[in-house]
């Protein structure tokens, strides 16, 4: 019976390259018991804080579109670094943002 599981990682267990290695090879292990996943990331460590912070270096006031956007820059990163591994140990991984994989926000915050 196959399983179907999503799985989130946060910031901290992404944080270097030697825990984004670790989880790919855990993710391997997991598909390799005929689970499917849906894995979603975050930005590595205080990506998003330092990118915050820049921002407030720039404007006070910045419209939501714009910083949704650069936010999403930290994410794209991270599950590209996670796919690229996944692809290197022999995985068949593809990177996607929410927008690709058909995933539609209700409202950018």
């Amino acid at each position: 019976m196959v399983t179907r599981s999503v799985l989130k990682f946060g910031g901290s267990s992404v944080s270097d390259f030697t825990k984004i290695k670790r989880i790919a090879e855990m993710l391997k292990e997991r598909v390799n018991q005929d689970e499917q996943l849906i894995v979603v990331v975050s930005a590595m460590g205080n990506t998003t804080d330092q990118l915050m912070t820049n921002v407030s270096t720039l404007t006070k006031a910045p419209k939501q579109q714009e910083l949704a956007l650069l936010l999403t820059t930290g994410e794209q990163q991270t599950v590209s670094y996670l796919s690229m591994v996944l692809n290197d140990i022999g995985m068949n991984a593809k990177a996607m943002t929410g927008y690709q994989a058909g995933i539609k926000p209700l409202a950018i915050i």
